[in-house]
Order: structure tokens, then C-alpha cells, then sequence
């Protein structure tokens, strides 16, 4: 698993197109596994190069792996000058980048799962890594004085390994973070490719009271939510880190 880094965009500030790339740079994860270790090809375009052409710790083929994350970006519904991405949006840009290995009969298929949903979370993760790695989101709330919790952000990252006990409510995980690296904010950080590094953290199942601040059309509201905890030793943050769900892959030859 890679920890990806894009060259910032005229306009938008280096720190802020590296806060926005999450989605894009775990996706790139996932269809760098499946193209490496099942076969499956991913392409922008039918005749363009496969993705793992290009090597990401190689200077040289830098604006290459700077385009596919900007088209993978683009593909989720990323603006140009950056911005945020969805979990659909990054299933669509999965199926954009395998379309044409879908269309000489691959299997390749995407889903989301929500932890509202899902009481054994952690066990989902578990299965579904048997497949392919999975990306999982969490939220970052601030805590209310009425105790509900209110959302002010997120952030996307690959899971490559899980481990825990059925009706535990806690799992271990080892993510790939598209966000942290040993050299991060050291020189000119964002033009270089960082060393590989996994994160090591634990998830907590929680019900938590989630807040929505009023708008100008709408009241205040709470409603009562399943997340799970994000706790580790490089998550230690003044917000508290929610997982609220994942994207699964798979992919599979054609048959015959």
C-alpha cells in the first residue's frame, strides 16, 4: 500500500489539495492491489496505460501517477480546484476505471456499507478483506454542551488487515493513510514520495446523539447514530473520530 501525494494546483494552497486527496489516493491503493495480485487492469481511457505502469516512487513518473489521482478525483466528482469526494462517488470512479475489463466480462463489483446497519462492523471488514483491501471513513466531531456530538470534517483511508472477536464491539485494524507519513511536514514534502508506513489503531463500537447545526430553512436536529470509535497512537486529536462506514471491492477473471 502507497501513501500517494499530488503536486498542487495554481490557486489552491499545497496543504489544502493534499487535505482533499484522501478519497482519490486510497482508491488508487485498492485498484494498485487488484491490478497487481488479481489481474485486474485499470485504465482512464480504453487505450490508455494500465495503472501500474507508472511506479509512484519514481520521480520520473510523477505527472503520471499525479494525473490518475487528479482523474480518479475527477471521476468521484471532485471540482478542479479540489474539494471533497463521497463513499458513492468513489464506488462510480471504481467502476469508471475498470469499465472496460467489466466490458471483456470481469467481474468487478463495489458496495457501501453503513455502521448504523451493521452491528458487526469489524467483522464485515474482516470478510471483505479476504477480496480486496476496503476503504473506511470516519467523521471528526466536536462535542456539544448538551453532550451530542456535531460533524466538522472527514477523512478516507485503506484498510489492509483486521483482527478481533465476533460480538466484541472492537476490532483492530492496519490502515494505508493517504494523510500521514514519517516526513510529513519536513522540506518540501509534497513534492516527494513518502517511505511506506502503516497506521496500527483500534475501532470501538458507540452509539452516539449526532447533532445538525440549523440553517436558515431548517431547525436543529439530533438523532441517534452507530458509529465506531477511531482510537491510535497517530489519531490523537481535540475532535473525536468516528467510523461511519466502508467500500468494498472485488474483482474476479472472466469465466470460460
Amino acid at each position: 500500500m502507497r501513501r500517494h501525494r499530488r503536486r498542487p494546483v495554481p490557486g489552491q494552497p499545497a496543504e489544502e489539495r493534499q487535505r482533499s486527496n484522501c478519497g482519490p489516493g486510497s482508491l488508487y491503493n485498492v485498484l494498485h492491489y487488484l491490478e497487481e495480485h488479481r489481474g485486474l487492469k485499470s485504465k482512464i481511457v480504453d487505450n490508455g496505460q494500465p495503472l501500474t505502469t507508472y511506479d509512484p516512487y519514481d520521480p520520473n513518473d510523477q505527472d503520471e501517477v499525479t494525473a490518475w489521482l487528479g482523474w480518479l478525483g475527477w471521476a468521484a466528482g471532485m471540482a478542479p480546484e479540489g474539494g471533497s469526494t463521497t463513499s458513492p462517488g468513489l464506488r462510480e470512479a471504481f467502476k469508471k476505471a475498470t469499465s472496460q475489463a467489466r466490458n471483456q466480462g470481469w467481474h468487478a463489483e463495489t458496495g457501501g456499507i453503513s455502521t448504523d446497519s451493521t452491528p458487526e462492523f469489524g467483522y464485515e471488514i474482516a470478510k471483505r478483506l479476504q477480496h480486496a483491501p476496503v476503504q473506511i471513513w470516519y467523521g471528526r466531531y466536536t462535542q456539544n454542551a448538551d453532550k451530542s456530538v456535531t460533524r466538522g470534517g472527514g477523512h478516507i483511508v485503506t484498510v489492509v488487515s483486521a483482527k478481533g472477536d465476533l460480538g466484541s464491539g472492537k476490532v483492530e485494524l492496519t490502515l494505508a493513510d493517504p494523510g500521514r507519513a514519517g516526513d510529513h511536514g519536513q522540506g518540501d514534502y509534497l513534492s516527494t514520495q513518502s517511505a511506506v508506513r502503516y497506521e496500527t489503531v483500534t475501532l470501538y463500537r458507540m452509539q452516539i446523539n449526532r447533532k445538525t447545526e440549523a440553517t436558515e430553512t431548517e431547525p436543529a436536529s439530533w438523532q441517534v447514530h452507530t458509529y465506531w470509535r477511531l482510537l491510535g497512537p497517530e489519531y490523537e486529536a481535540s475532535t473525536f473520530q468516528f467510523v461511519e462506514g466502508l467500500n468494498w471491492f472485488e474483482a474476479a477473471p472472466p469465466v470460460g
